[in-house]
């Protein structure tokens, strides 16, 4: 699916999106024709849960999972053109749980046959849905 303004999954109507718990991709190709001169960089990618497995370029930059959510970008990674950005986000697996709780027991997407017990029952009318995804704004910081 392709989502034209970051938003927070649990808003999304679809209920495969909204009641996602798992890794989404995020990919962007964008060009900077301003590149800062000097300076250590980052790519700051604003509100972001839960955390997320980050390439630039094809360079593993690696994974963001507190705040402030950025990572620094190395010297001469970032090009005026053609950068290509991969940011894989994991979502709560409970936001699936609560999914699951919303249908008959016999359409659930989780299998608790064999698993070790669910802590919060779908069954749970008190469960909220976890903020889930990339919310953004994303950014490029430099440091001068």
């Amino acid at each position: 699916m392709t989502f034209e303004k970051l938003v927070d999954w649990t808003t999304r109507s679809e209920e495969g999106i909204k009641y996602y718990g798992g890794t989404g991709i995020y990919r962007k190709n964008f060009d900077v024709p301003n590149l800062p001169a000097a300076g250590r960089l980052y790519l700051d990618v604003g509100e972001m849960r839960s955390l997320g497995d980050v390439r630039l370029n094809g360079k593993d930059l690696g994974v963001i999972w507190c705040y402030p959510m950025r990572i620094t970008v190395p010297a001469g990674l970032l090009k005026p053109k053609a950068n290509e950005l991969e940011i894989r986000v994991v979502t709560p697996w409970n936001n699936r749980v609560f999914g699951d709780g919303q249908l008959p027991k016999e359409k659930w997407v989780l299998s608790r046959e064999g698993s070790v017990p669910i802590f919060f029952p779908p069954e749970d009318k008190g469960a909220k849905l976890m903020p889930a995804g990339l919310m953004g704004p994303v950014k490029f910081m430099s440091e001068n």
